[in-house]
């Protein structure tokens, strides 16, 4: 008679995966941190194949892959028109293991000066440390980027819109850079979505986000991704094991749930921003709107041929300063003071104590960030709902 295996041996080994024959619709969640070798695997693992591995259905250890972050990252380059993606834990994991793939000790690079703040952070503190070294230019000032660039640098850094003040910068311009410079162009396109816009399409080497706004689109997840050509993705992927940063597969099941609806969304946004960017441009207590869509912002000829949107970002300068800005915000009944951006909720912010507390007073109010800034992500809610509180809020800050 057959020895039977003891109880403990049963409770550790008797749940076992079998594959199902057939397909699951929603990609399931691969939860194991590691799994079962074959003489295959190994010697695809120790040859250093660890990532053409993924693409096989090989899977090795959780921080190399899985099936359900190779499954995002499959939709995400999709649909940034780029032959491969890397997902990542955060966004700012994306853009430190982006840049440094790039970058090397004794290189200098050159970066657009408005930025999310902690990504002036990484540029200006961190990367130094490593003898990395950071030029800034005006990003709507290609002869400034031309000057940059004629000093040597091993990469060009910008976003597709930048934060807080929707700035665009002249996408033609900083490809011919790029091509004759031979500095790849890095873009944070997390403000303009690959709905609205494709950096890769319009010159750019890689795209990167926070894929926790946008592309989840719920404020329920952190997490980032990068897109590029194969190659390129092969290196941030190289720099994202030693750092990391690796995406966890249940937070990337939430991710690929949010893109089934992204492009539903960005559009209700879209529109959303325009309609509440067209009222309050001019009402009383507004200083001035911040949104590539409307004709007075100085980046709007660039916007309308760039973009196939002009985003749910917008920012508002509010008369009298952050003690006004405050209880514009704090009267709001539909929109939330919160940081972050991109949900399917409308949140408010002002950058000089949330963002962009990174930077100096003198760096942000040079950029033209003050104190009565609110930085707006518009969300799906009906517009006339939306505008209506806007203006209610604008009177109680009086």
């Amino acid at each position: 008679m057959k020895k039977k295996p003891g109880a403990s041996t049963r409770c550790v080994h008797s749940v076992r995966y079998e594959p199902p024959r057939t397909v699951p619709v929603s990609v399931p969640i691969f939860a194991s941190s590691t799994w079962d070798f074959t003489d295959e695997v190994l010697r695809a693992f120790s040859s250093g194949e660890g990532r053409a591995m993924a693409g096989k259905g090989d899977y090795i250890y959780a921080r190399y892959g899985s099936p359900t972050t190779h499954a995002v990252e499959k939709a995400l380059a999709s649909l940034e028109s780029a032959e491969s993606g890397v997902v990542f834990s955060s966004g700012m994991a994306a853009i430190s293991s982006a840049a440094l793939s790039h970058l090397r000790a004794g290189d200098s690079f050159v970066s657009s000066n408005q930025l999310y703040g902690v990504t002036h952070s990484l540029f200006t503190r961190t990367l130094p440390k490593f003898d990395i070294k950071v030029q800034f230019a005006d990003p709507t000032d290609m002869d400034g980027f031309e000057k940059a660039l004629k000093k040597g640098a091993a990469l060009i850094y910008v976003e597709s819109a930048s934060n807080p003040l929707m700035r665009v910068p002249d996408f033609g311009a900083l490809a011919r850079m790029s091509k004759d410079s031979g500095a790849p162009i890095i873009v944070d396109n997390t403000f303009m979505t690959p709905v609205n816009f494709r950096p890769l399409e319009n010159g750019a080497a890689v795209s990167v986000h926070s894929a926790t706004k946008y592309l989840g689109g719920h404020s329920d997840i952190v997490m980032g991704a990068a897109c590029a050509s194969e190659e390129r993705c092969a290196r941030v992927w190289d720099e994202m094991l030693r750092l990391g940063g690796c995406a966890d597969p249940f937070q990337a099941f939430l991710l690929g749930r949010g893109l089934k609806t992204l492009a539903l969304r960005v559009a209700r946004q879209n529109d959303n921003a325009m309609a509440i960017a067209s009222e309050l441009e001019g009402a009383k207590g507004v200083a001035r709107v911040h949104y590539p869509g409307l004709p007075s912002h100085p980046d709007h000829y660039i916007a309308r041929k760039l973009f196939e949107g002009y985003g749910g970002m917008l920012s508002i300068d509010v008369k009298g300063g952050a003690r006004a800005a405050t209880k514009f915000m704090r009267a709001l009944k539909w929109g939330r003071e919160a940081t972050s951006l991109g949900g399917v909720e409308t949140l408010v912010s002002t950058p000089y104590n949330t963002s962009h507390t990174w930077i100096t007073e003198k760096e942000r109010l040079g950029l033209g960030i003050t104190n009565g800034l609110v930085r707006v992500s518009v969300g799906i809610e009906d517009s006339a709902d939306l505008i209506e509180d806007f203006k209610n809020a604008l009177r109680a800050a009086r």
